[in-house]
């Protein structure tokens, strides 16, 4: 069913911007299409989602009826990731992440323990904490102010910029996917 809703709800959007391009600048016509496709994507999607999360929720319910609490706490965490309700440390921890700063691209992963593996710099030692419940801080070495803060306003939206100590721009943070 899903399959056969894209192409009829692309066509619809499609349709619908060719109406209307007659009478529009080339940036609202931009701007309606990108609204336009994230809508058709999520009411797509949502079906799958919502089937995900009760397949998802009978496995914790089975998981904690077995007796096996670590595997039920980690599809709790799953599913509050997808609802929107996890922390910034349960969504950062445990993944790879690409970490650009100008030229320089590392992956780091942020351990249960407090400290970063960083592909690029594996001799010094990093450390990350969470500050005000949205800002990531990755300390490198042992002086308190060598680090890097990211803010993150949307936890859905993981590509974000952040300043760095010494007052430079810095990009960070995209989850790497499991291809990469």
């Amino acid at each position: 069913m899903t399959t056969k809703l894209i192409p009829t709800l692309l066509l619809l959007i499609v349709g619908n911007l060719s109406l209307r391009a007659q009478s529009e600048s080339v940036p609202d016509r931009l701007e309606f299409l990108k609204s336009s496709y994230e809508a058709a994507v999520k009411r797509a999607i949502e079906p799958i989602t919502e089937k995900y999360i009760s397949e998802l929720q009978a496995l914790q319910t089975e998981l904690t009826k077995s007796g096996d609490s670590e595997g039920a706490k980690k599809i709790d965490q799953t599913l509050r990731k997808l609802k929107g309700e996890a922390t910034l440390a349960e969504i950062v921890m445990g993944r790879a992440w690409k970490y650009e700063a100008g030229t320089q691209k590392s992956q780091l992963i942020f351990n249960e323990d407090g400290t970063v593996d960083v592909s690029t710099r594996p001799d010094i030692v990093w450390t990350w904490t969470i500050e005000n419940d949205n800002v990531l801080f990755i300390k490198y070495g042992d002086a308190t102010d060598n680090g890097v803060k990211f803010e993150f306003e949307n936890f859905d939206d993981l590509n974000v910029e952040g300043k760095t100590t010494n007052q430079g721009w810095v990009r960070l943070l995209s989850p790497m996917l499991e291809s990469q």
